[in-house]
């Protein structure tokens, strides 16, 4: 990494190739055929200091790489450097690159100067069982056509099974022209959440090319977005484990496993405890949200209904603007779409069976207008925001116990085997949703398919290590 760009003569600096290989780069077209390359999976925070500054004073990946950067997309960028002009690019790596924000730098360096790019992913196993990363394989060409296309493939059988038969692969292309479109901001790259392409059915792109006017994001329907709201309160804090009955009390969310309902319950809550926890919240830095996201999901995926208490920083919070009404935002997020939206763009590089919904994803999540739900039955609501949230299975009325059997097993029953059942109250939220969207039963189904399928990949691949 600490070298100079081998395709021009610059100032020894580093590790210069073209000192090592001079056979390979004192030539007309100077570069290597091929590169292959499996990166160590090392977080930025854990990159030496003096390499990162190294790197930074030497502008020796400028444009590609930034502070950000986990190691491997150093290995990209200096793959870039090595090829020459026609040369392929194999890496097998993690996946976080399509979806973090770093992550648009090598985006934008692969639809700039490569072509016949093919992003391979595995929906059922990780290519290293003794590795908790989920990781994508990327072949590339350093060379640019027009009209190249980028070729999504899922495999949705075991490794080799996937590879011998077509049948048991989900391709989707995309013109490369096009995907670089999709994430301008103006005359600036941004990216997009490559993922989707894997891991989205089809009718996800549909309704978001045919429909998305009748869609918002959290961060429109929100004044105000942040990380917990604990930040208000002066040093010397205490967690007690229940709730006092007076002014130096709030309800405290630690951890979203002690949240059972939509509805906050306060009594079943820890406390936090301040003298000066009154005037804290009179404070214009305090927070009282009308919705809360957890920032790690299983399969219990649900949005909270805000109100008077504290959140830890496992928690992303939103206080709505005037014009829109807490239960019909609430009934909105809490439909089966929406939480197939966050499972879909949630992020799944870490391994470990957990989906992550940080600040980005929080802030961008969509969910159908909440203008359709104002004349929804309050009873309904009520009822649906204090029962129990079981698990999406549970939810949409699958029998989870004979899906998870091995598919050798007789009890085995598939989950597009089952018919959707969900339970009634979800079934009326949802029957909103499907009505403004005009679903036919076949796409309603699918949603409930979808949701269930994309979280038993993520059980089952965290479970293969």
């Amino acid at each position: 990494m600490t070298g100079s760009n081998p395709q021009y003569n610059g100032p020894v600096i580093g590790f210069e190739y073209r000192q090592h290989f001079p056979e390979v780069f004192n030539l007309d077209e100077p570069g290597f055929d091929l590169v292959i390359a499996n990166p160590p999976y090392v977080r930025q925070e854990s990159i030496d200091k003096a390499v990162k500054e190294h790197v930074k004073v030497h502008e020796i990946f400028s444009g590609t790489i930034s502070g950000m950067s986990d190691l491997y997309a150093y290995f990209y960028a200096r793959a870039t450097q090595l090829l020459k002009r026609g040369g392929v690019s194999s890496f097998i790596c993690s996946n976080t690159w399509m979806d973090v924000r770093y992550g648009r730098l090598l985006q934008k360096e692969f639809l700039t100067h490569f072509s016949d790019i093919e992003i391979i992913g595995s929906k059922l196993s990780r290519q290293f069982s003794t590795a908790e990363i989920n990781t994508v394989m990327t072949f590339m060409s350093k060379q640019q056509h027009p009209h190249s296309t980028v070729l999504f493939t899922m495999l949705n059988a075991d490794f080799k099974a996937s590879i011998d038969s077509k049948a048991n692969q989900t391709n989707t292309s995309i013109q490369q022209s096009n995907l670089l479109g999709l994430g301008m901001e103006g005359e600036i790259y941004g990216g997009s959440k490559w993922s989707l392409y894997l891991h989205a059915p089809s009718f996800y792109h549909h309704l978001m090319t045919a429909q998305k006017g009748k869609f918002i994001s959290i961060g429109e329907l929100c004044q105000r977005t942040l990380r917990n709201n604990l930040r208000v309160l002066p040093k010397g804090y205490s967690v007690q484990s229940k709730a006092a009955n007076n002014d130096l009390s709030l309800p405290y969310i630690q951890s979203f496993k002690d949240v059972k309902s939509i509805r906050v319950i306060p009594a079943e809550q820890n406390a936090v405890t301040h003298p000066n926890i009154a005037s804290a919240r009179r404070s214009s830095t305090y927070c009282r949200p009308d919705l809360v996201a957890n920032r790690f999901y299983n399969s219990r995926i649900f949005f909270i209904e805000g109100g008077d208490y504290f959140v830890s920083d496992s928690f992303f919070l939103g206080r709505l603007k005037e014009q829109y009404h807490p239960q019909e935002v609430i009934l909105s997020l809490n439909s089966t779409l929406s939480l197939l939206f966050v499972e879909l763009c949630g992020r799944k590089g870490l391994g470990g069976g957990l989906l992550s919904f940080y600040g980005p994803e929080f802030n961008a999540h969509l969910t159908l207008h909440p203008s359709h739900y104002s004349s929804f039955d309050n009873e309904v609501y009520q009822r649906f925001t204090q029962r129990e949230i079981l698990d999406v299975f549970e939810e949409c009325g699958f029998d989870k116990q004979r899906a998870f059997l091995s598919p050798h097993d007789d009890a085995y029953l598939h989950l597009r085997s089952q018919t959707p059942n969900p339970l009634p109250d979800r079934k009326a939220i949802d029957k909103v949703t499907f009505e403004a969207l005009n679903l036919t039963l076949g796409q309603r189904n699918e949603i409930y398919w979808s949701l269930c399928e994309l979280v038993m990949s993520r059980l089952h691949k965290a479970s293969s290590v």
